[in-house]
């Protein structure tokens, strides 16, 4: 873990040294979560938000290098043994680092690590904050289009690749569940285009 991180720092710092072209700004939208891999039957998505900003340094026509910094909620619905909703949401501070294959007229298809730090979780009105791992890694596929004028629309995956609970067995709720989430959002980009 610790490899990875200072591996990121690296690459950061010579994105920001050698990129020809340095661009910032807000994104917002919307997020169609839910866990995979082990979770009990009866599992539904949750509809939640993510909102937050970027920076973007640019090599050549092509190439570019985006870490972001998003406040994204998160979780799922399930019916217990009773039928009842139970709404499991948790709310991460999620850093991704992706990296951008820019085409002209502004397509781009992007992908890169997450690394989330839970903020909040509970299910219903009740805090399960101790159930869950403190921090969640995940891997971001994804694509956009961005106007001349820095406006654009981005559609990303997030799959999963860390278990996001410690200690959860319940009937409702499986261990070895995963975060999966469906980010919809606008951005506006700010510097050279």
């Amino acid at each position: 873990m610790k490899k990875c991180i200072v591996i990121l720092g690296i690459l950061l710092t010579g994105g920001v040294v050698s990129a020809q072209t340095f661009q910032f700004g807000p994104k917002a939208g919307v997020n169609i979560s839910n866990f995979t891999n082990g979770t009990g039957s009866g599992s539904n998505t949750l509809v939640g938000f993510h909102v937050g900003g970027f920076v973007s340094f640019q090599f050549g026509k092509t190439l570019a290098l985006q870490p972001e910094v998003i406040f994204s909620t998160q979780g799922a619905k399930y019916e217990d043994v009773n039928t009842t909703i139970r709404e499991f949401k948790a709310n991460y501070l999620n850093i991704p680092v992706v990296v951008q294959l820019r085409m002209p007229g502004g397509l781009y298809l992007e992908t890169g690590p997450q690394a989330g730090i839970l903020l909040t979780a509970k299910t219903d009105d009740e805090s399960v904050k101790d159930l869950y791992k403190s921090l969640d890694w995940s891997w971001a596929f994804g694509l956009g289009i961005r106007s001349k004028m820095g406006l654009g629309f981005s559609a990303r995956y997030n799959l999963g690749l860390t278990k996001v609970e410690d200690n959860i067995s319940t009937t409702t709720f499986q261990p070895n569940g995963k975060n999966s989430v469906i980010q919809l959002g606008l951005f506006f980009a700010f510097g050279g285009h």
